[in-house]
Parts: C-alpha cells; structure tokens; sequence
C-alpha cells in the first residue's frame, strides 16, 4: 500500500514539473514570437487562433493577447473587418488557406486603419504532422516605408516626364517655328528668350538630380570662402522678378554683418529654392518679404509669402527627397520635390539650418540661418578698402527707386545702405555713422522724414551729419524752417544727387547742412 502511495506521489510531481517545464516552454515560444518585428497568427484547420504575437496584437489594437487567443473564425472575421479596408478579398484568401487549397497568390497586401495607417503584406506557411495539414502560420509584414517608397518613386517618374517633357515641348515647338516660317526680328527675340528659358529650367532639373547623387554618394564639394550675402539676395530677386510679375519683392536689411563663409554657388542655390518656392507656393501673387538679421548667435535670412501655407502634418517630410506638397486643388504649382532636401543638405554642410514657420491659408516663412563667422582676413582687406569709400544711407520706401540710386551711387564709389523707414535708419546709425543721409520725406511707417530729421539733431552725436532731402513734394518754405539749403524734388537726375554727395563728402568738416536741388530727374 504504501509502495502504491509513493508511486502516486512520484507520478503527480513529474506530472507538475512536466506541466512546469511546458509553461515554461511556452513562454520562451512567446517571448521569441513576441520578438519578431511581423505581426504572427497561428490558427487550427477551423480558423480558430491557437497564438498570436504581440506585435498582431498591435496592428489589430488589442491590448491584451489573451483577448484574441482562442477566437473562432467568425469573431476573428468580424474583428479584421473593423481595422481594415477592403478586407474581403483577405479573408477568402485567410478561408482559402485554412481549407487546405492553394490561393491564387502566395502573397496579399492590405491596409490597417486603426490609429496610423499602415500598409501590410501577408504570406502564409501551412503546418502538418504526418503528411496532413494541422494548422497554418500567418505572417502579417509592415511594409508602410517601402510602399511610400514605390509611390514616391511612381509619382517622381510621373513628375520628371512631366517637368522634362514641359520645357522640352516648348523648345522644340518654338524651334520649329524659327525654322520654318518667316519672322520678324522681335518675335524670333522673344522665342529664343523662351528657349533660353526652358533650357535654363531643364539645366536646373538635371542639376538637381546630380546634386542628389553626389550627395546621396558623400561626394558633394564645397569651395567656402568669406562672401557677402547681400549682393546674393539682391541678384535672386532680380531673378524672380522677371518671372513672377504678380508679386512684390521687399528686402529689409537690420544687419550689416552680412557676411558668410560659404560656397557662394551652393548658398545661392539654397536662397534661390527658398525665395522660388515662396513665388510659387504664392500663386495669386501678394508680397515675398526677404528679412536679414542677427538671430541669437545666428545671421537669419527669413523668406516670408502670402501664400497656400503648409499644412501641419506636412511640415516634418518637407524636406524628405521627392516629397511634394498635395497640390491636387491647384495645377499651377510643380516642381520635383528635390529642392529643399538639397537645400537641406546644403546648410548642413555650411553648420546651418532651415526652419519653418506656416500657417496654412495664410502663408509661410523660411528661415535659413548661418552661424556668425570672424572673417579676419577679409575684413582686413574690406576695411582699409572700405574706409576710403564714404557711406551713404538712403531712407526710401520707394524699392524701385532706392535700389536705382544704390546701383548708382555703389558704381560712382559709395558704401550704400537702403532703409525703408526713419526708425529702421536711426537705429542702424548707431553701429555705422555714414557721411550723408538721402532721405525721403513722405515715409509711410511712424516717423517722416521731418521727424527723423528732429530726432537726428536731438542727438549730439549724429546732428551734424549732412541730409539731402528726396521728395514728390515742394515743400522749400517749410524745409528752409529746419535749415534747409536745397533738395531733390522727384524726378531728378542720379548724376546730379552724385555731384551733391561728392561735393558733401569734400566738406565733411564743415556743420551739418541739408542740401537742396530743384532740378527735374530725367532717366
């Protein structure tokens, strides 16, 4: 008897370390399916889930995995059908498997739709045991980043025979024309200024890709040296200009440490994909504000439009190769999606970066930021060069006109700096005291010219700095009031305001004056 009760008791405990030892094997099977990065789903020849990995637990938005283990076939049907879309052509496919027949594709591919949408491609492995089917192991593979790639891909193949075959047919076309048909001299102009034009867009499009590949292979050089970046700026607004007659192109300098270590070529670039982008993405028009300051320890050239704006789950693959804002509602916009990614990689290069400020609907602003340099060598060479060159600031919110005096007057040997109003000028004279001031007296922000004259003489330090007055107005009576000798009264000739200057210039030891001339502007 009691040979029976220790037999027994020996049975039971292997019994418990047999039960113990497949726990434990169970959990192990659990913890390396868990471990798989696809989703896992093993099922009997009834459909029913015999297991399950926590990663098939996540794409169904199950917490718990017992919460599915042990689900016939039904409720798994109905569970699938509430996290997918188009789900029936993936359950025949499931109820396929599980019969025991052959699908027409080893392979499906399908989409869950709980919290972010992921895109899946499922296969299956059936499970047999003596040559007859038990089961089947489903594997559910997230392929969400490959298939944004090959949609990516398919729509730069759509994008690149578009933006290749635009340009292309109006080469070809207006060549045509040139060829065979008789012309006159100004028509055959302006269809060689197209060509040139698309030609120039087609260069810009293969040097886009190249750039890309040099980069995508660390092959990409760089030939830094100290550059100023306002000279830049100035020539990519002329550029827009002639292409984007709908806008308005305002530069406001804070700054005159304007100066970079850069490519010159690569940085132009960039600014040219920023400012580009702004006309483009602006397609009613409106203003393209171009702001240099000093941010922090950084100089920051900020590209403000009017336009689209950007939405905001669009703002972080902005610079993702390829991506391109969904424009469906508006077949005025194109472009590649390779210009900010190259812009991208360029700053980085240059220790810089771009930031983005948008409101969708109301427009945006880019900010790409250099890191402040000491230029030693050149400004050695710049100072005593620059020294012997008087500076002249000119306060005019007139762009057209103050840009056409700043070309005249940088060409007749001044240091030129353009302000748009008296409290942008005033608070700049502090860092640069010029040798004379051209100013505009009907100035349209807070102070006119009148009060900037008041609050220059106020000051010790800056009242007897020479002022020549540019206005529209005759207002003689009233600026011989505040000591004035003559002014420009618009129009006037460039030349003329040149001699004035000189002649300021040779008298700088002289009081301060206002100088006036009553001589008609003629271009």
């Amino acid at each position: 008897m009691e040979r029976f009760l220790v037999s027994d008791r020996q049975e039971n405990e292997q019994n418990l370390i047999n039960q113990y030892e497949e726990e434990v094997e169970r959990e192990i099977n659990q913890n390396i399916i868990d471990s798989v990065r696809e989703g896992i789903q093993y099922v009997d020849r009834k459909g029913r889930i015999l297991k399950v990995n926590r990663q098939m637990c996540q794409f169904m938005n199950c917490a718990d995995i017992n919460d599915v283990i042990g689900c016939s076939l039904e409720e798994w049907q109905e569970m699938f059908k509430k996290n997918t879309a188009e789900s029936a052509e993936v359950l025949q496919f499931f109820s396929t498997v599980i019969k025991g027949e052959k699908p027409k594709s080893e392979v499906i591919q399908y989409q869950f739709t709980t919290n972010k949408p992921r895109f899946i491609q499922m296969y299956y492995e059936k499970i047999e045991k003596n040559g007859e089917m038990i089961g089947a192991i489903f594997v559910h593979r997230d392929i969400t980043k490959e298939y944004e790639i090959d949609q990516m891909k398919s729509e730069l193949v759509s994008t690149v025979s578009h933006e290749l075959r635009t340009p292309l047919s109006s080469v070809l076309g207006f060549t045509e024309l040139m060829l065979y048909r008789e012309l006159k001299p100004e028509r055959q102009k302006k269809y060689l200024m197209t060509i040139y034009k698309e030609a120039k867009r087609l260069t810009t499009l293969i040097n886009d890709f190249l750039d890309v590949q040099r980069m995508e292979a660390g092959k990409q050089t760089y030939l830094k040296k100290f550059v100023d970046i306002l000279p830049v700026i100035e020539e990519v607004i002329e550029e827009n200009k002639v292409n984007s007659k709908k806008h308005v192109f305002l530069l406001k300098q804070c700054t005159f440490n304007t100066t970079v270590f850069a490519d010159k070529d690569k940085i132009k670039q960039v600014i040219t994909n920023i400012v580009s982008n702004a006309v483009k993405y602006s397609p009613d028009g409106g203003e393209v504000r171009i702001t240099v300051q000093i941010k922090e320890k950084h100089l920051a050239i900020a590209v403000s439009d009017e336009g689209l704006g950007i939405p905001e789950e669009a703002i972080s693959k902005l610079f993702t190769k390829f991506y391109r804002i969904d424009s469906s509602n508006d077949q005025r916009i194109g472009g590649t999606g390779l210009g900010l990614a190259i812009s991208k990689e360029i700053m980085k290069a240059h220790e810089g970066e771009i930031t983005i400020d948008s409101v969708e609907g109301k427009g945006s602003t880019f900010t790409i930021l250099f890191p402040i340099v000491v230029e030693q060598k050149v400004k050695h060479d710049d100072s005593a060069y620059n020294e012997k060159r008087p500076t002249i600031f000119i306060v005019e919110d007139d762009e057209s006109l103050a840009l056409l005096l700043k070309e005249e007057l940088v060409r007749s040997g001044f240091n030129v700096y353009l302000f748009k109003s008296g409290e942008e000028a005033f608070s700049n004279i502090k860092q640069k005291t010029p040798s004379a001031i051209v100013l505009d007296i009907m100035l349209e922000k807070e102070m006119n010219g009148w009060e900037f004259i008041e609050k220059l003489k106020e000051n010790p330090f800056f009242e007897n700095i020479p002022i020549v007055i540019s206005t529209a107005l005759d207002e003689n009576d009233y600026s011989k009031s505040v000591g004035a000798k003559r002014f420009f009264l618009k129009p006037y000739k460039p030349n003329e305001l040149i001699k004035v200057l000189h002649e300021i210039v040779k008298e700088q030891e002289d009081p301060s004056h206002i100088v006036y001339f009553n001589q008609p502007f003629l271009e």
